[in-house]
């Protein structure tokens, strides 16, 4: 009976715990605009991903513009700091 039990136990446990670990699907880029959707991140990435761009190189400031505006449309208030 205690044998029985505590499989009985340990399964469920486990089964808890498989189940509190599970990925959410992903989400289109028709997701609500407060919610993480893989698209548009996806899409944010192929824009900076694009080439590489070292600090100095023509290819970073358009990533820097292209941060600024997405953070813009996003509803924050970017605001960009120099170096000595």
């Amino acid at each position: 009976m205690r044998l029985g039990l505590f499989f009985g136990s340990l399964i469920l446990a486990l089964l808890i715990g498989v189940l509190a670990l599970q990925v959410p699907a992903p989400r289109g880029a028709d997701a609500a605009p407060d919610a993480f959707a893989t698209e548009r991140a996806m899409a944010d990435i192929r824009q900076i991903a694009r080439a590489p761009h070292p600090v100095g190189d023509p290819e970073h400031a358009r990533v820097q513009a292209y941060l600024v505006q997405r953070m813009t449309q996003l509803g924050l208030a970017p605001t960009l700091q120099s170096g000595p």
